[in-house]
């Protein structure tokens, strides 16, 4: 994904990562820019900026993750891998995101600036002595205000906001040689003021990534990387009127990583790593009940204590031509996690688990089909760690073992030739076809619905998700290009009641988006949406005669689902030519058909004592917005 690709899609809210939510396999929110592959949880796709994993990449996580804490303007391409995962991703099980940032080195200082509806921007980048360069990225969110200006919902009040900031400097101290310094701070408030106050929340969160690389490349064949780095998440936040949740996590990451070329088409990659985590968290859980006097609260339980991981992996793979079109790559990842639990709940320590250590194969084909095309098959098993950053929502017993075991295989075809697939022509038209399938172990609650739902009345051990991926690019003449995604899927977790559909389980998902070049410069992107309504737990109220008091309880797990999704998004954007190297700007139409899409239900009550109402948050109405960058 490119940063043309990025700046011309409509209703990104000038976030990249939206850009994910219109892929086929991927599913999202429109309150969130984090998003989830092939029904695995967010925290299952890792996030990579210039080779530093990201401990938390979102603003307001415990919200789902409304902005990344990445700036547009910083991000030069992105590539996700939707599964197929090789060694060297050793504790992902659902994709990897990788994003770079521009290579290019400045001839002088440059500035940018920028605004849209939901930010601030400024940029500043240049060149470093010995031919390196160095850039600095700062935000300032206008989340607040836009909800002042316009609530999304009458009886609720959100009111989030965030800053953030990101310096990378890189030098070139030899030949062959590159070594990059990385600064990320991240701050963000929420306050979540629902009718039914045990929904709310209010608090802040602060996330620090610091890291440094080395790479050198002693010839055309071998290249080797060093990268360290280290985090901070502190989270701190009231819910409803009592409750709290407190936590911090500290982090240590090391890598090495290298790969060399065997020629003919052989090459072998390997690398360690290690991480170390140690956190603590305060966690006090609420009640809520409606009397004739009003909202009423009592504390359910306390959970405290202190949680350390550490992780030591390795991995090696060797791709090799298998005949004249195919290769074949098998790879090996080995890992040993150790923890030390110290968490308890009412004063009763919390059962957990001292470590585990885990053999993940890999293997996967390549195969070119004639001059138009290629396929491809992968298989491996994965497991991945708990992170400490996500505590508040880990299963009892604590360290949850996620595995899964992955199957997928798929082909892409260019009818006429494509340079990009070793044809001579420049075919007009790419279909894709991906079909996979995934059984899980320890599959639970996407960090995206803790707050909204109850605890499960069954473990979330054991899950699957399986699906066919569809996707048709086309050149439609010099002025239209036009992609369809369709995805047919099932996210379901294996309970002994039965089967249970997943959070985000959306069997029936399609994208469209058509670009349309009208004149020099301007274009025209209209992006249609719809999927299948996710599943949720109805809640169920209780009245008690003698008190007056109704209770909220809950009816069936995951029983109901959401009314289907639509949406309908124009953005036209067009350079502009002010400052020395231009810029661009853009106006769009969010939700251009008014549609009534559902976030969630809440609760109101209209008098004192009477029966609670149930009725709608709806995620984004119809909107206007607009843009701008300019640089100079």
């Amino acid at each position: 994904i490119t940063r043309d690709q990025i700046g011309r899609t409509a209703a990104t809210a000038d976030d990249a990562f939206r850009v994910m939510q219109t892929l086929p396999g991927v599913a999202g929110s429109d309150y969130s820019a984090s998003f989830m592959v092939r029904g695995g949880e967010s925290d299952e796709t890792l996030v990579r900026f210039d080779g530093f994993d990201l401990l938390e990449p979102y603003h307001i996580p415990y919200w789902g993750g409304a902005i990344s804490v990445v700036s547009p303007d910083v991000v030069q391409s992105m590539r996700l891998s939707r599964g197929g995962l090789p060694a060297r991703y050793g504790r992902e099980l659902s994709g990897a995101l990788e994003i770079e940032s521009s290579r290019e080195r400045p001839a002088g200082p440059t500035y940018q600036v920028g605004a849209g509806p939901t930010q601030l921007r400024a940029l500043m980048q240049g060149p470093n002595k010995g031919g390196g360069s160095y850039l600095l990225a700062m935000r300032h969110g206008l989340l607040a205000a836009l909800g002042r200006l316009r609530r999304l919902d009458r009886d609720a009040s959100v009111v989030p906001d965030f800053q953030d900031f990101l310096g990378e400097a890189r030098f070139h101290p030899g030949e062959g040689q590159e070594i990059t310094l990385l600064g990320l701070g991240a701050r963000e408030k929420l306050r979540y003021d629902m009718p039914y106050d045990e929904n709310d929340l209010n608090g802040t969160v602060r996330n620090a990534t610091l890291g440094a690389s080395w790479s050198y490349r002693p010839s055309d064949r071998t290249v080797h990387r060093l990268v360290v780095s280290a985090d901070r998440f502190h989270n701190a936040r009231v819910v409803g009127r009592s409750g709290r949740d407190d936590s911090v996590t500290r982090a240590l990451r090391a890598r090495w990583e290298g790969e060399h070329s065997l020629g003919a088409g052989r090459a072998v990659e390997w690398g360690a790593a290690g991480e170390y985590e140690n956190g603590w968290l305060e966690l006090t859980g609420i009640r809520g009940s409606l009397a004739t006097s009003g909202y009423q609260e009592t504390v359910e339980h306390v959970v405290s204590g202190t949680a350390v991981r550490r992780r030591a992996e390795g991995y090696l793979s060797l791709r090799a031509a298998a005949g004249s079109r195919a290769t074949v790559t098998a790879g090996v990842n080995v890992s040993r996690d150790f923890y030390a639990w110290d968490l308890r709940r009412d004063g009763a320590l919390l059962p957990g688990t001292p470590g585990f250590a885990f053999v993940s194969p890999r293997l996967s084909i390549q195969a070119r089909l004639g001059h138009t095309g290629t396929a491809w098959a992968s298989m491996g098993l994965m497991r991945q760690p708990s992170l400490l950053n996500h505590l508040e929502r880990e299963s009892i017993p604590l360290g949850r073992n996620r595995e899964a075991a992955e199957t997928a295989a798929g082909f892409e075809i260019t009818p006429g030739g494509s340079p990009a697939l070793g044809g001579s022509g420049g075919g007009a038209l790419t279909l894709r076809l991906e079909g996979y399938l995934r059984r899980e172990r320890g599959a639970g609650l996407p960090v995206e619905d803790v707050t909204m739902e109850p605890d499960p009345p069954f473990p979330l051990d054991r899950g699957s998700a399986s699906g066919i991926e569809s996707s048709l690019r086309a050149r439609l003449g010099s002025r239209v290009d036009a992609s369809l995604g369709y995805t047919l899927s099932r996210a379901v977790w294996t309970a002994p009641q039965g089967v249970v559909p997943r959070s985000f389980d959306q069997p029936n998902a399609a994208a469209l988006s058509v670009d349309v070049r009208p004149a020099a410069g301007w274009n025209l992107n209209a992006l249609a949406r719809y999927h299948t309504g996710s599943p949720y737990t109805p809640s169920v109220w209780s009245h008690d005669d003698s008190s007056g008091v109704w209770t909220r309880g809950f009816g069936d797990f995951m029983s109901t689902r959401y009314p289907d999704y639509f949406r309908l998004d124009f953005r036209l954007s067009h350079p502009l030519s002010i400052g020395s190297t231009g810029g661009r700007a853009y106006v769009e139409l969010i939700n251009a058909t008014g549609r009534t899409n559902v976030h969630q239900y809440t609760d109101v009550v209209d008098t004192p004592g009477a029966a609670p109402r149930r009725v709608a948050v709806e995620l984004f109405p119809r909107m206007p917005a607009a843009g701008f960058e300019v640089s100079f």
